[in-house]
């Protein structure tokens, strides 16, 4: 800075210091308040809402706050200020998905919801902890668990005028034949071929397409074509 450290005792003490020298950082970096009501608060508050939406984690809404804030060249508001406003957004979240979702609640629904509740013997726990516990190793008894848990799922019959009820029928684009949901293994090798091809390699030459099976490891192990010997 240029000056002796005995200068800086005062530095502080003088009224407006802080915020004189804020405004003057503020200018040289570029940046921009956002003080209570004004558009960037606003946008900061939609842009929590949208989070909210897909995300239910405080702390990872937090966090997108201040990458957001970073990106759009906003000095940062209190902490406590930014924690209630991650507060509010996830109230706003959790009421618009009741207003999305009401009209699907029948008493059907809600009736077979509360039964995921319960306690199954056959499992040992709730359906619903069943559901959304995680698998724990590469085993084949998981890869079964994670298919069984598809099965049921897909077994459920959604309710009327549901997306996933649309569609179970709808026509594949460029296909000209409704899709049928797969079962069994057929749609468990079908979803993972198509894994394996965006995750595999591109072959070397458009030719070993014709003779070479692009699987990832977990799948099988590749076959190449036999190179000619020089």
């Amino acid at each position: 800075m240029g000056v002796t450290p005995a200068a800086l005792r005062l530095y502080g003490k003088r009224d407006q210091t802080r915020s004189d020298h804020l405004g003057l950082v503020a200018k040289y970096l570029e940046r921009q308040t956002a003080p209570a009501g004004s558009q960037a608060m606003k946008e900061l508050e939609q842009f929590l809402l949208d989070g909210a939406m897909e995300h239910d984690s405080p702390t990872l809404l937090f966090n997108l706050a201040r990458e957001y804030l970073m990106a759009a060249k906003v000095i940062r508001p209190g902490v406590l200020i930014l924690a209630k406003m991650v507060g509010t957004a996830r109230k706003a979240a959790a009421d618009l998905t009741s207003q999305l979702v009401g009209h699907l609640l029948t008493a059907e629904v809600r009736a077979d919801l509360e039964r995921m509740l319960a306690m199954d013997a056959g499992l040992g726990m709730t359906r619903l902890e069943w559901l959304v516990s995680p698998a724990r190793d590469a085993s084949a008894t998981s890869f079964r668990t994670a298919i069984d848990k598809l099965t049921w799922l897909r077994d459920r019959r959604p309710p009327d005028g549901c997306v996933g009820a649309a569609e179970r029928t709808a026509p594949v684009p460029g296909a000209g034949r409704a899709a049928r949901p797969t079962r069994g293994w057929s749609g468990v090798r079908s979803v993972i071929s198509r894994s394996c091809w965006r995750s595999s390699p591109r072959p070397r030459s458009t030719s070993s397409m014709r003779t070479s099976t692009w699987w990832c490891r977990r799948c099988r192990p590749r076959t190449y074509r036999p190179r000619p010997r020089r």
